[in-house]
């Protein structure tokens, strides 16, 4: 078997190996020779078919989010969904990322909050910004680091001290910018 859908919407890697490719029409585990297909039809917790988000975090677990905000975790060969029970409101998982510490974030979709998932748990974390203006979000070795586009132009670190706020100027020093992507160089800097 091939790809459920031709264009891979995004990727990541489990530590046994496997590369897992998220498409608008589910799931798809490559091992280095076939594809194995996850969707509605074999896998009931992926009912949410269009994969945004994959994200593997330190203890070997896939988190799968959906465009709808579903969130769906691989663990130990079986797929759970998470939702209210496990502290994360239904419909709210946006994107996805593992700090350092091994805690793993998620960006509300639409409600302006961050949960944690600490202890087999997510908490609220209010970051003291409108989540809503986060684009992306990334960790590194001493914490976890959320770029902020808009009328805020600044890059949010999220330290064990709290949140140091790191402004971002555009070339032309007035006008408002917005951070695509960005990532770490070999040096540390972003």
């Amino acid at each position: 078997g091939g790809l459920p859908e031709r264009n891979v919407t995004c990727l990541a890697q489990t530590p046994n190996g496997y590369l897992w490719c998220g498409t608008s029409a589910g799931l798809a585990r490559f091992d280095g020779e076939r594809f194995k297909v996850f969707d509605a039809v074999n896998t009931p917790e992926l009912d949410e078919v269009h994969i945004e988000e994959l994200s593997c975090d330190a203890k070997g677990r896939l988190w799968i989010g959906g465009s709808t905000g579903e969130l769906v975790v691989y663990e130990n060969g079986q797929f759970r969904r998470v939702g209210e029970a496990d502290g994360l409101p239904v419909h709210q998982a946006g994107k996805l990322g593992e700090d350092p510490n091994g805690d793993f974030w998620v960006k509300g979709r639409s409600n302006d909050r961050f949960y944690r998932y600490r202890n087999n748990q997510f908490e609220e974390v209010n970051p003291g910004i409108p989540v809503s203006r986060i684009d992306r979000f990334i960790a590194n070795a001493t914490g976890l680091e959320w770029a902020v586009c808009g009328r805020y132009r600044m890059m949010i670190h999220f330290t064990s001290r709290g949140l140091e706020r790191q402004p971002v100027t555009a070339p032309d020093g007035r006008s408002e910018m917005t951070l695509g992507s960005f990532f770490h160089l070999q040096s540390g800097a972003v």
